[in-house]
């Protein structure tokens, strides 16, 4: 009849809408996220090798649930000693499922200098 056919087609587009979910999941892979600082386990991230090094930045961040108390911070990858480019992609700088990456944090600051001859340092919180 019409309404079972239409009941088998609904049960197929949902098949098929979960069956591309469970694609996109197995292409993640999973990286270890430690403080550059201490060395310490921080967190264990799932991306896609296509995601950028800044979605991974933020996804430690949310992971972290961190607050910084009003105060700007740059926050930075690092993998291999080498400080990673935020636009390029985990594929693109080598990351691997598996790997681990070292999360640094540091404060925002400016050096200013007047015709004085003054300096100041300026703390960005």
């Amino acid at each position: 009849s019409e309404e079972e056919r239409e009941r088998k087609e609904e049960i197929l587009d949902t098949f098929r809408t979960k069956l591309e979910e469970l694609e996109v999941e197995t292409q993640k892979f999973k990286l270890n996220v430690c403080s550059a600082m201490s060395g310490e386990a921080l967190a264990q991230i799932r991306l896609k090798p296509t995601d950028s090094v800044l979605q991974l930045c933020e996804a430690v961040v949310k992971e972290m649930g961190e607050k910084n108390g009003g105060a700007v911070v740059s926050h930075s990858i690092i993998f291999q000693s080498e400080v990673l480019p935020q636009h390029v992609s985990l594929n693109e700088v080598g990351l691997r499922d598996g790997d681990t990456v070292y999360f640094a944090r540091s404060p925002v600051r400016c050096l200013t200098a007047s015709h004085d001859g003054s300096v100041c340092l300026w703390d960005f919180n």
